[in-house]
């Protein structure tokens, strides 16, 4: 009898104690649901207030919760790459407006690993793509192809880097194989705004070379076999920084 009494009274305490437990989540749930609610109206006052000249091409996401934070994700209609973020915390509203939107950082931090992967897929060549300027740097019209993300490697706004080997080391080898890689990426519809090339003699491997801001039209023109003489001569000429070129040794 005392065996029943006492194992009634553990199914007791065990009960009330999986009633309070479930008691606090379902509390608990309620009361986030509750506050997710205010916090959106709060977010939302806010888009309206700073934002209602472009809220018709804003996506927003759903808000989340971490580390004391509430955060929602807003996203552009025109591109899912192009977003910025709202948080509230401490009765306190911060953005990322004016560096992901209008700079566009979370745009141009994923279209460079894009074009890498469409020269890969055309050229078979490992490059590394860099975007120099914000987004707001470009005109409208650039913008806007930037927005379309169609074939992007044909848009004249970002720079090439790309390691080279050569086994001799002198001007006329340099000038040739920088030449013979441009004019073959070029000749592939793939139109980068700058070069960033690193040459490095494959018989020294130490002896490595990095030159900047090559273009296109440079390496056409009569002046280019000057300029890299100079550079092998490490002479810093004013026909260099007319072109405003660059160059180190590197190791």
């Amino acid at each position: 009898m005392k065996e029943q009494t006492k194992l009634l009274i553990q199914m007791s305490i065990l009960f009330l104690v999986t009633f309070v437990i479930f008691g606090i989540i379902i509390v608990k749930e309620k009361s986030n649901i509750i506050l997710n609610t205010k916090i959106e109206k709060i977010i939302t006052q806010y888009i309206d207030k700073n934002y209602s000249d472009i809220t018709t091409t804003l996506k927003k996401g759903k808000i989340s919760y971490k580390d004391n934070t509430y955060t929602m994700k807003l996203t552009s209609t025109k591109n899912e790459h192009l977003y910025f973020y709202i948080k509230y915390s401490n009765k306190n509203i911060t953005d990322t407006y004016e560096k992901d939107y209008i700079k566009g950082k979370s745009l141009l931090s994923y279209i460079p690993k894009q074009i890498e992967k469409n020269i890969k897929e055309i050229t078979n060549e490992d490059v590394t793509i860099k975007i120099d300027k914000t987004l707001d740097q470009f005109t409208e019209k650039v913008q806007k192809e930037i927005l379309q993300e169609s074939n992007l490697q044909q848009l004249r706004f970002y720079n090439l880097t790309k390691k080279l080997s050569i086994n001799d080391w002198s001007a006329s080898q340099i000038s040739q194989k920088i030449s013979s890689f441009i004019t073959n990426i070029e000749s592939q519809n793939i139109k980068p705004r700058t070069y960033t090339l690193i040459i490095t003699d494959q018989n020294h491997i130490t002896k490595s070379l990095e030159i900047n801001n090559l273009t296109y039209e440079l390496i056409k023109n009569n002046t280019y076999i000057e300029i890299i003489n100079d550079i092998i001569s490490n002479k810093s000429s004013n026909i260099i920084k007319k072109y405003n070129i660059t160059y180190k040794y590197l190791n």
